[in-house]
């Protein structure tokens, strides 16, 4: 800490997890409560948080020397769930409420009448690697892949009372399901993509897949009134999955994406050399995913040379940094899924050895099919987010275009901060704005730019933000019906006064700087926030 209050880096404990000492010390002594493994919170700082969690019985998937407190009951619920701040807030997907957060750590309480079972429960082994190096934390990490659900291996609930039980399901084809309960039979159809599947159960109900499927995880609350099967897709979240093989010198890593929302997601593969000393970067490549089928990436290392492929067709990378002739050493290399300018997933493809200036081993992370988040929920939302748009989509008819949802997003929150607590002066935003292609655009040669802003009754700006709509994908390339996430950032200025103030949002030409109206309007105000004094309530 002291570290930190005099130099901008590095150091390991920040006040806002020492905050969590306080936190931890309010939670019953013996309360279960699963605490991630994210390698932000890996090694010293994951210790430190299971220190502080003296006295209760910690679950999940902790690093280094801490392993031995590593713990998971099968078909058991903790009662309270620590996740690192970045990470997608799945807890509130079951209905858990956020009890505190840092721009470190958050904290969430379960429902006392839910029943959990989580889809990832298996540890990868990694003992063919360093238990030290990054590549075999970032693998073990992940707690193992989701659990598949065969034909031959069902999936088999059994509840000693009557419930609700909500099946969160993954697949990247469409397929049937049977549900068989006690001796009633029913069979549904599953979309590409992360679905929902809601029924009531009486003793005991086997989920029963044509094909493997994912289950991201199961929910039962008890009931007395036993629903019939009813199946939600989410539109907002994509299923994925990836492979890679060695083929002689080249590494060949197949990524497909099942993705009912349209939303124009970011590939990214990094290989960098697997040591905490000095790495070397010997990789990176970026990519516009396609809204359905394969996409394919082939590094010739020898000749530092790429190519990428949509269902066997050659296609541009945005970006394509590989080094030829790498030294000699061990690399890992990563997968990133970008929505807007945030990574939405991110996971470990293999690790690998050059000797010699050859690939002399090549080790690949087995998946089953993942999940990522491409846009925020309607609701909830964590503490440190807020919904500005509700309802019905602003419409641009001159683009063809549909501004359907705006979150706003503190950077680095305040300790326990809550939905109301209110801005500061000098305080830096993420919005998340969400757009939508309503048709084919007739001028695709006009580049849209957008500006936000925040004014006080006086008209007076106090951030503002200008740039081209769409951010790294322009609007004169989207398709019809695609989502694209653009991020804008905002600091308020430092010397902005408490009170409340608007958000504006306007579109205009770039070439004559001429508003080109959305929802009839040439500017439309698109929230509220208020602003209180550094310190003050």
């Amino acid at each position: 800490m002291t570290v930190a209050d005099h130099t901008r880096g590095p150091a390991i404990f920040t006040r806002d997890i020492a905050a969590f000492d306080g936190v931890a010390a309010q939670l019953p002594r013996a309360t279960r409560v699963l605490l991630s493994g994210d390698e932000t919170l890996t090694g010293p700082i994951n210790g430190m948080l299971a220190t502080m969690l003296y006295g209760k019985e910690i679950w999940g998937r902790i690093a280094s020397a801490y392993a031995s407190q590593s713990f998971c009951r099968p078909g058991g619920t903790p009662e309270y769930v620590a996740l690192a701040a970045r990470e997608d807030p799945w807890p509130l997907d079951v209905g858990a409420k956020e009890r505190w957060r840092s721009s470190t750590i958050a904290l969430y309480k379960m429902p006392l009448d839910v029943t959990f079972v989580p889809g990832r429960s298996d540890s990868y082994a990694v003992a063919t690697v360093d238990p030290k190096s990054p590549a075999s934390l970032a693998i073990w990490r992940r707690a193992g892949h989701n659990r598949v659900i065969t034909p031959d291996d069902p999936f088999i609930w059994e509840t000693p009372q009557a419930a609700t039980l909500r099946l969160t399901l993954a697949t990247l084809e469409p397929q049937t399901v049977t549900l068989r309960q006690d001796v009633t039979i029913a069979t549904i159809s599953l979309e590409a993509g992360i679905t929902a599947v809601e029924t009531g159960v009486g003793s005991t109900v086997q989920v029963i897949p044509t094909a493997p499927l994912a289950l991201v995880h199961a929910v039962a609350h008890p009931t007395d009134v036993l629903s019939p099967v009813s199946t939600s897709l989410d539109g907002t979240r994509v299923a994925w999955s990836a492979a890679s093989e060695q083929r002689d010198n080249q590494i060949v890593i197949t990524a497909r994406l099942a993705n009912p929302g349209n939303h124009a997601l970011r590939y990214e593969v990094t290989i960098l050399s697997d040591t905490f000393n000095a790495p070397v970067r010997l990789a990176r490549l970026l990519a516009a995913a396609p809204l359905a089928g394969e996409w394919r990436l082939a590094l010739d290392l020898s000749r530092g040379a790429s190519e990428a492929r949509v269902n066997g067709v050659p296609t541009p990378l945005l970006e394509a940094d590989v080094v030829a002739q790498p030294p000699d050493r061990r690399y890992f290399g990563v997968l990133a899924i970008y929505s807007g300018g945030a990574v939405v997933a991110q996971a470990p493809l293999f690790t690998m050895t050059i000797t010699g200036g050859s690939l002399a081993a090549f080790d690949p992370v087995v998946f089953s099919v993942e999940t990522a988040r491409a846009r925020s929920g309607a609701s909830p939302l964590p503490a440190h987010q807020r919904a500005l748009l509700a309802g019905t989509p602003l419409v641009c008819d001159a683009l063809r275009l549909a501004l359907e949802q705006i979150v706003l997003e503190r950077r680095s929150p305040p300790l326990g901060v809550t939905p109301a607590t209110p801005l500061v002066p000098g305080e830096r935003l993420n919005v998340q704005v969400y757009w939508r292609a309503a048709g084919e655009r007739e001028n695709r040669d006009q580049l849209p730019m957008v500006s936000l802003q925040v004014l006080d009754e006086e008209n007076r700006k106090w951030a503002q933000w200008d740039g081209l709509l769409g951010d790294w994908l322009p609007a004169s390339a989207w398709t019809p019906d695609e989502a694209v996430r653009q991020d804008i950032p905002l600091t308020l200025d430092a010397a902005t006064s408490p009170g409340d103030y608007r958000l504006l949002f306007v579109v205009y030409d770039s070439s004559s700087g001429r508003p080109i109206p959305i929802a009839g309007q040439n500017a439309v105000v698109v929230g509220w926030v208020r602003v209180a004094a550094d310190g003050e309530p």
